[in-house]
């Protein structure tokens, strides 16, 4: 019912939190496996699909359960996406490593390409990322405030040409300086300053390169769409 009054309103889809919590009982996997949890999940998703495909079904999940975004009928759970917390974890603190000690840390970089087709996932950038004191993607960069901007460019030219498709919080992409408040609206007064207005300028550009080149978002799921050059 829940569910129902929320697609009535036009929602366009629904990310589950803490999805491990729900996977296995008390989110230890020692206690094995939820099985009333997952069979819940499985009957949302397929209500979810009765009602209209083009309805997001997403997983915050920190697990390497299996088939987290596989269909009910495949052996799957249901899920659409999945967040991938790996990659935001390791590329993330690969990105707050001053330069100098990157080389012996490029195995954050490229160890998601090993599981990188194993589910459909999201790469998030999430609010998580930009609160509790955490800084936003552009604090946290090392070097001087121009090193965090060319960082930070780097940073988004990885995010959207990495497989996966992108999920990135509001602010980010003009390079916010101050953490997320809920309590006010973004700094906008930050587009005054021309190496802001520049970002956002640039990851616009980013994303319109995405959207003209098939080949960044027709294989984000599929290994046939990637190849090592070096």
């Amino acid at each position: 019912e829940m569910v129902n009054r929320w697609i009535d309103k036009g929602i366009d889809g629904f990310r589950i939190d803490a999805v491990s919590n729900l996977i296995y009982h008390l989110g230890n996997q020692n206690n094995g496996e939820n099985h009333d949890a997952i069979s819940f999940i499985k009957q949302i998703s397929n209500h979810l699909s009765s009602i209209d495909e083009r309805i997001i079904f997403s997983a915050e999940d920190s697990t390497n359960y299996n088939k987290v975004t596989h269909k009910p009928e495949h052996g799957g759970i249901g899920f659409d996406y999945k967040w991938n917390m790996g990659f935001m974890n390791d590329v993330l603190s690969y990105f707050k490593l001053d330069p100098i000690y990157r080389k012996h840390n490029h195995h954050k970089i490229t160890f998601g390409l090993v599981y990188a087709f194993n589910e459909r996932f999201i790469l998030p950038f999430s609010h998580d990322e930009v609160v509790h004191l955490k800084g936003t993607l552009l604090t946290r960069m090392p070097g001087t405030y121009e090193h965090k901007f060319k960082n930070w460019r780097l940073l988004m030219t990885l995010f959207m040409t990495h497989p996966g498709k992108k999920l990135l919080f509001m602010g980010s992409e003009f390079a916010q300086v101050s953490e997320w408040d809920f309590k006010k609206e973004l700094d906008w007064n930050l587009l005054s300053y021309p190496i802001h207005d520049s970002s956002k300028r640039y990851f616009r550009d980013l994303a319109q390169v995405y959207r003209h080149h098939d080949s960044l978002y027709k294989y984000d799921h599929d290994p046939k769409g990637f190849k090592w050059l070096i």
